[in-house]
């Protein structure tokens, strides 16, 4: 991996802070909706952040 500023660690970190954070916000607001639709949606959500953060990982583990 070529070097990277402690800028762009900062924002790398914070990046997978907030796809992680959002995934688990999605999981337990999900718990707690009763429509499920908005249920099914809050889940898919979920899941999208999931896997950005776990494509982030995968990334950075390569390099």
């Amino acid at each position: 991996m070529p070097n990277i500023t402690g800028k762009e660690l900062a924002a790398l970190s914070d990046l997978l802070n907030y796809e992680q954070c959002a995934y688990k916000n999605c999981a337990a607001i999900g718990q707690n909706i009763t429509d499920k639709k908005v249920k099914q949606m809050v889940k898919t959500v979920g899941e999208s952040h999931r896997k950005r953060f776990d494509d982030l990982m995968s990334f950075l583990s390569k390099e």
